[in-house]
């Protein structure tokens, strides 16, 4: 699993407009998708596991201003 192409483009499934723009600039920074399925939890969402370490508070102020300015 050393390459992304092994896995297609899932992030369109995703509802959320912010997360989905978040999946799509990772798949184009060739990030890798660990996993894509189910979660473990009841949840009816499939989820998206990226192999990366994520600054959350930079992460959702980038978004805050991004949802402030669309």
């Amino acid at each position: 699993m050393d390459n992304i192409k092994e896995f297609s483009d899932f992030s369109d499934s995703i509802r959320s407009t912010e997360l989905r723009r978040l999946a799509k600039k990772l798949i184009k920074e060739n990030t890798r998708i660990t996993f894509y399925g189910k979660a473990w939890s009841a949840s009816k969402a499939d989820w998206i596991y990226f192999d990366r370490v994520f600054d959350f508070k930079k992460t959702t102020e980038k978004i805050r201003i991004w949802r402030k300015y669309n």
